[in-house]
């Protein structure tokens, strides 16, 4: 089943800034394992990167969608 969704260009950005943020908190994490020598968590956040890396252009394409 597919539900569509209809966002309001606020929400959209919104959900744009929160998704740059956590990109940045999550890259900011990894520098911060790796600058502390601990490589488990290192991986984790570099996890945590690629996820938010993936949801930020998500929230760009709906965005970009939003005109058509």
């Amino acid at each position: 089943m597919n539900i569509r969704k209809n966002l309001s260009p606020a929400r959209k950005a919104g959900n744009l800034a929160d998704a740059a943020a956590a990109l940045r908190a999550a890259e900011r994490a990894y520098r911060t394992a790796l600058a502390g020598g601990d490589l488990i968590g290192a991986i984790r956040a570099k996890e945590l990167v690629n996820s938010a890396g993936v949801a930020l252009e998500v929230a760009r394409m709906a965005i970009e969608g939003s005109g058509q």
